[in-house]
């Protein structure tokens, strides 16, 4: 009985790590990185950044996921704060 209460609470924690694995986009994510992250959660993040920062053109526009996969792919030191402070 002991072995099965270890294996439950062993399964729980990992089971309850998995969608937290990779930390969240921001602002100060670099670009290398926000690559990294599948397609739907870059481009949502994108939308989201785009609407926190003041003075985006277009705040909340979904194109801005594809604008700034682009932008990474050529710059990836660049943080999605500096990309988005550019793009006005």
């Amino acid at each position: 009985m002991r072995w099965s209460s270890i294996l439950v609470v062993t399964m729980m924690a990992v089971l309850g790590g998995c969608g937290s694995s990779s930390p969240a986009i921001s602002a100060d994510t670099r670009c290398a990185d926000y690559l990294q992250h599948p397609a739907p959660e870059r481009h949502d993040a994108a939308t989201r950044i785009s609407a926190e920062i003041e003075g985006v053109s277009s705040p909340g526009n979904p194109m801005w996921g594809l604008s700034l996969d682009g932008a990474c792919g050529s710059s990836p030191s660049l943080t999605l704060g500096e990309y988005f402070s550019h793009a006005n």
